[in-house]
């Protein structure tokens, strides 16, 4: 249904796949307390991530749904896939956008990685948003939280969404369901 997997179970001469990716980011919304239901959604990014968390989000019932891609094919392509409206980067400097989440599902968080992203996501005005929240996680200087920061928004980096994300593998594999808190603390090293 998404297009990409990052789990495969075998069950006797079966493989199926899943991606627990997507239920992971729906377990990091609820586990913040964000209801998607009705929200208006910014995403950044075109690949694998990206279909996880705009499937997810439109699973959830987003209002709507912005992706911002590089590529115009493969924004566009993601767009047909799942819907919402497509946006290119090049195109989003210096705007001010009215919405509850921003989601980073590029592979990119600092300026080391990409300054042209981080000059874009440092222009950007966002008006009434809960949340930013960046797939990734720990980067040494982070332009998402920084964003946040900046404008008086709550963050939440993509440790919390891996946590579930690996406890919902965990559980494929092996039939135990342990509780996230056990992950959690584990991803932060306790």
């Amino acid at each position: 249904m998404i297009g990409s997997i990052n789990a495969i179970v075998h069950k006797g001469k079966i493989l199926k796949g899943y991606n627990t990716n997507a239920i992971g980011f729906m377990d990091a919304f609820h586990h913040i307390g964000f209801d998607v239901a009705g929200k208006d959604i910014l995403v950044f990014g075109t690949g694998g991530a990206a279909k996880a968390v705009v499937f997810i989000l439109n699973w959830l019932r987003a209002n709507s749904i912005v992706i911002v891609g590089r590529s115009e094919e493969k924004t566009g392509t993601l767009v047909s896939r799942f819907g919402g409206k497509g946006r290119q980067l090049t195109s989003i400097g210096d705007q001010s956008f009215s919405v509850d989440l921003v989601v980073n599902a590029t592979s990119v968080s600092s300026p080391e990685e990409s300054a042209e992203l981080a000059d874009v996501i440092g222009s950007l005005r966002l008006e009434g948003c809960e949340w930013v929240f960046d797939v990734n996680y720990g980067r040494r200087e982070n332009f998402w939280q920084h964003l946040a920061e900046r404008q008086g928004i709550q963050f939440m980096d993509g440790l919390t969404a891996l946590a579930y994300q690996a406890r919902r593998t965990f559980a494929l594999w092996t039939g135990i369901q342990v509780p996230p808190e056990v992950f959690l603390k584990a991803l932060n090293g306790g």
